[in-house]
């Protein structure tokens, strides 16, 4: 009873912080199910209760994690993972646990999400990639050999509720940086049908990006920059063919989403949103990840295993270089360094020695913005 107390207090006090701010940014790959959302934070996956934003860490390895896909039934977590050195499939109990190898290929097989009655995982992959890949690709829970699904060149895919059909982007587009482009790359939103082999493109009057399509119900959720120039979620109605626009966002792009037929889950800005679809309304979610954050924390670095930009003074017997930040002079002969900038917070580059030797300019961002600087090479 005194645990369960120490419990219900840690949620309480942990609940009381995200609501006056303490909100974990940069969640990655989000999937959600009901009042569960999974969600990859550096580099392991976590979960979390949309209703009082406390995370719990699912996964520990070393190696990176993510695309995290629940299953129908909500029981089971289907991810991509470098255990063994390579990104391959894997599975684990929704609440955690030992990860169950799903997939053994040397290409890279990244989790798009499930067959509609749970006893595959649907993934991606570049295994026979060869002119026209990648291909999508379905395994067992059991693992054993995948089977190619039959769309052809896809890069993501979604069912519909009975397995009957499949909406899919045949090209790849979500890591490029590329911002109102309207070339032969932007993807298209294609419906293949199984039961007739017919598949037709949904989205050809647009020339710009159409990605990352969701069935749900009778509507297709998918990224859009049509009419805003920035990605926002949009919906495609399969009875009316009609389009309607359901996040109106002008300043970041709507990203990686995910969905339980319920409500659609996507990042925008470095924070979790959730679409509820019956409602017709989103609302940010209030995540809080009580990670270590061993990697931000203060620590002795050296400072040679860091080197950028270097210039030699005319003389030749010192070099100057940037590292970790500072500016550095370094005795040729003796291995004698000096730091010349002493900069906490700021980040000095690209030194350069002037003809005299007495002199040497470098750019530092100390105001904000890269600005030159120049200062004397003191012996």
């Amino acid at each position: 009873m005194q645990k369960q107390l120490w419990y219900l207090l840690l949620v309480v006090l942990i609940s009381f912080s995200v609501l006056y701010g303490r909100e974990t940014k940069f969640l990655h790959y989000p999937d959600i199910h009901g009042n569960l959302v999974v969600f990859n934070y550096a580099g392991d996956l976590w979960s979390a209760d949309i209703t009082d934003g406390l995370a719990f860490h699912l996964t520990t390895s070393p190696g990176n994690e993510t695309y995290p896909r629940i299953s129908p039934d909500g029981k089971w977590i289907a991810f991509t993972a470098e255990y063994d050195g390579n990104p391959d499939v894997y599975v684990i109990p929704v609440e955690g646990g030992e990860p169950k190898r799903l997939t053994y290929h040397g290409a890279p097989d990244n989790v798009v999400g499930w067959t509609p009655d749970g006893k595959q995982v649907l993934f991606v992959s570049y295994r026979d990639m060869g002119y026209y890949g990648p291909y999508l690709y379905v395994v067992g829970m059991d693992g054993g050999l995948p089977e190619r699904v039959l769309v052809d060149r896809a890069a993501w895919g979604s069912y519909n509720a009975d397995g009957s059909k499949m909406v899919f982007n045949r090209r790849a587009g979500e890591f490029r940086n590329w911002k109102r482009y309207h070339g032969g790359e932007a993807q298209d939103v294609w419906i293949a049908d199984f039961l007739t082999n017919q598949f037709k493109n949904i989205t050809p009057d647009y020339s710009g990006v159409d990605q990352r399509p969701l069935w749900a119900g009778n509507e297709i959720y998918f990224l859009s920059d049509r009419q805003t120039n920035v990605l926002n979620l949009w919906a495609y109605n399969v009875l009316t063919g009609e389009f309607s626009q359901k996040t109106n966002f002008k300043d970041y792009a709507v990203y990686a989403p995910g969905t339980d037929g319920k409500s659609v889950v996507f990042e925008h800005g470095g924070s979790l949103y959730v679409y509820n679809i019956a409602a017709d309304k989103t609302t940010q979610l209030q995540i809080y990840v009580p990670s270590e954050n061993w990697q931000t924390r203060p620590q002795f670095v050296n400072p040679t295993k860091y080197m950028g930009g270097f210039a030699v003074t005319p003389d030749g017997k010192w070099a100057v270089v940037d590292a970790r930040g500072d500016i550095y002079k370094i005795a040729k002969k003796s291995g004698k360094w000096v730091n010349l900038t002493h900069s906490q917070g700021v980040r000095e580059q690209y030194p350069r020695v002037s003809p005299d030797g007495k002199y040497v300019a470098y750019f530092s961002d100390r105001t904000g913005d890269d600005q030159l600087y120049i200062q004397e090479l003191k012996a």
